[in-house]
């Protein structure tokens, strides 16, 4: 089973990669106060390490419920 570190490290380039691209067009595009780019920047940390926690509970809850594992480790 994959725990939530490792989730997190598998996603973490990806998720950094949209969430700078996202708060580059919010900073350049729609003229945002860096103030707010930065608010957007912290929820957005928070809620891929959330997301990671919560991708791996959900995980851990249907492999109990399923005979066969959901993937290959």
């Amino acid at each position: 089973m994959i725990g939530a570190k490792e989730h997190y490290r598998r996603t973490l380039i990806p998720m950094q990669i949209c969430i700078l691209a996202i708060s580059a067009i919010l900073y350049f595009k729609a003229h945002m106060p860096l103030f707010g780019i930065f608010v957007y920047f912290l929820v957005m940390q928070v809620g891929a390490l959330v997301g990671a926690l919560w991708a791996t509970r959900m995980k851990r809850k249907f492999e109990k419920m399923s005979p066969r594992p959901l993937y290959k480790e």
